[in-house]
């Protein structure tokens, strides 16, 4: 055990030296290398994390995400500080991986523990900000303050950014101004992160159909020049983001699409020549079921008509089909 545990320790001593180079596939080759002389699940864990933290620095997200699991059944009963460590790289590859909806379910869960121990990686600012980005991007208004501004674990990081803190309680409390204020302020910071920059449109465009969407769900009908001045746009291009968001929701009808999360669409017409958006009614999809059951009857009476009269010419020509025969008689 003392030889394995040496050779162990050299391998790991290895790995930190090309890891602290930036030779990720020498420190990646010295890392896994260790699994063969672990002798305990502290070990397993530790050769885990070590895999996890390079795997990310050099954009191995999938590779991270398998490890992840087996670091957890390493321990029964991991710390905080390792929980704190594969909830955040998690988070990481969920970015990556495009799906921000189980991005934000991890940052949300990082224990405030972490403090600067995956330093490397990630700052306990970074939580914020990203937690924050991508709970905005897929997060309804009560998913938001229950898993967010009511969220105690979270909180912590959220108190070390007091912009991303301002921007979620603009957005729960419907204060636009403020909220298309501070994603300006912010945008230079995510444009420049190592993991946000590429999906910046992506996550901005999400927050802006998610803040449409939160804007007219409680109306019946909408002025649009009102809600044009809000959000800060002219009234041709507020009425195109508007119809994506109807047409949307139609597609979705009709094909009976299901998403990870509240779904990006409207149900809604918009009265182009007076500018004005009608929410669609429970009365509206009524009326489309009526319409529709008395064209399938219609149809239904059309065949049973035409098969009547069929069988009264049939009678009044003396003419008799037999399947089991197949044969005609007069």
């Amino acid at each position: 055990n003392n030889i394995k545990e040496s050779i162990r320790m050299a391998q790991v001593d290895l790995g930190n030296f090309h890891y602290a180079r930036g030779d990720m596939e020498n420190a990646l080759k010295w890392y896994t290398r260790t699994r063969d002389y672990c002798t305990n699940s502290a070990h397993i864990r530790d050769m885990c994390l070590n895999v996890i933290r390079v795997c990310i620095a050099s954009n191995r997200y999938l590779t991270a995400l398998t490890y992840i699991p087996k670091a957890e059944q390493a321990l029964k009963q991991p710390d905080k500080i390792t929980t704190a460590k594969l909830k955040s790289a998690a988070g990481l590859a969920s970015i990556a991986s495009l799906d921000f909806h189980a991005a934000a379910n991890n940052f949300i869960t990082v224990p405030s523990e972490l403090g600067s121990e995956f330093s490397d990686l990630i700052a306990p600012e970074d939580i914020a900000l990203y937690g924050g980005i991508c709970a905005l991007a897929t997060f309804d208004r009560h998913e938001l303050k229950q898993k967010v501004i009511e969220n105690p674990k979270f909180r912590f990081f959220l108190e070390l950014m007091p912009r991303v803190r301002e921007l979620v309680k603009s957005f729960h409390d419907s204060d636009y101004k403020q909220l298309l204020g501070i994603l300006k302020s912010l945008e230079t910071d995510i444009k420049l992160d190592i993991h946000l920059s590429q999906h910046h449109e992506v996550l901005y465009q999400n927050i802006w159909k998610r803040a449409l969407i939160q804007y007219v769900s409680p109306y019946s009908s909408v002025c649009l020049k009102k809600m044009a001045k809000i959000f800060e746009t002219n009234v041709s291009a507020l009425e195109a983001e508007l119809a994506k968001l109807i047409m949307q929701d139609d597609y979705d009808t009709e094909n009976s699409v299901t998403t990870n999360g509240p779904r990006l669409s409207i149900q809604a017409r918009i009265d182009s020549h007076n500018k004005i958006l009608y929410a669609r009614q429970a009365n509206d999809d009524q009326r489309e079921i009526t319409y529709r059951k008395a064209f399938a009857m219609g149809e239904e009476f059309c065949l049973e008509a035409q098969a009547s009269i069929l069988r009264a010419n049939l009678g009044t020509e003396r003419i008799v089909y037999t399947a089991s025969s197949s044969s005609k008689t007069k």
